[in-house]
């Protein structure tokens, strides 16, 4: 984080501004959780309110490159003063249009809200976190239609040419995403990835079998579904690392 060498006048107004700002309405649903949320538009919609009548304004510097979409949220002053909050980067898939646009999307408002102090979703009580939410178990009978989906499978007609299998690198990329996921929310990364599955509506997804279509249709699950989720709970202080959560492949 960067600041001018004076912010007094920046910090009185920001005290003004939360004596009159109100939260952003939880106007969209996280498919993946199920749980309320504020999209985009609801969180500047709360920031435009709140700061009427002071001195504040904010901009957000947007950039992209192989490593993903960062974004810096930067508040104004009209005196001069500034804060330059630290960039956020969100990683972007192959980088198609839908992906980054997905990236910068999340990345814009988690940044914003966290600037202004705003609450744009449900509090769990730390559960996210902690890993001690019963999101696990409720996702535990989507498993049962792949196991008898599994049991219906033909065996492929060897006259009929194999459909193209996805590539070492789209794999890999794929797997980095989920395991950022699942890491910096404390989930379960088989609960992930199942999920992830789910929302494609292809059914069972074999890792090491996986084509092309299956790759592109549960890389564009995953990108939309990280678009909607829930920003990640602060993590506590430790000191060890945290391990990353193991993923079925």
């Amino acid at each position: 984080m960067k600041r001018s060498e004076k912010t007094i006048e920046l910090i009185k107004d920001m005290r003004k501004f939360r004596t009159q700002v109100k939260q952003p309405d939880k106007n969209a649903t996280n498919p993946f959780t199920k749980s309320k949320y504020s999209d985009l538009s609801a969180v500047i919609k709360s920031v435009d309110a709140g700061i009427q009548n002071t001195g504040l304004s904010w901009t957000q510097d947007v950039s992209n490159d192989q490593g993903g979409v960062t974004v810096q949220t930067i508040i104004f002053h009209d005196s001069g003063e500034y804060i330059e909050f630290s960039p956020l980067t969100m990683p972007a898939g192959k980088g198609t249009a839908q992906e980054l646009g997905s990236a910068e999307t999340y990345a814009r408002r988690y940044t914003l809200q966290t600037a202004f102090g705003l609450v744009g979703d449900a509090d769990d009580d730390g559960n996210a976190a902690s890993n001690r939410q019963a999101q696990p178990k409720q996702e535990q009978p989507r498993r049962a239609p792949a196991r008898r989906y599994e049991q219906q499978i033909v065996p492929a007609k060897p006259t009929q040419p194999a459909e193209p299998v996805a590539t070492a690198e789209q794999k890999q990329r794929l797997l980095e995403s989920l395991k950022e996921f699942a890491k910096v929310r404390g989930l379960d990364g088989n609960d992930v990835f199942t999920t992830v599955v789910g929302e494609s509506k292809l059914g069972p997804v074999k890792w090491g079998q996986m084509t092309e279509a299956q790759y592109q249709a549960v890389s564009d699950a995953f990108h939309h579904m990280s678009a909607v989720a829930p920003d990640p709970q602060p993590e506590p202080v430790a000191d060890e690392p945290v391990a990353e959560p193991e993923l079925p492949f």
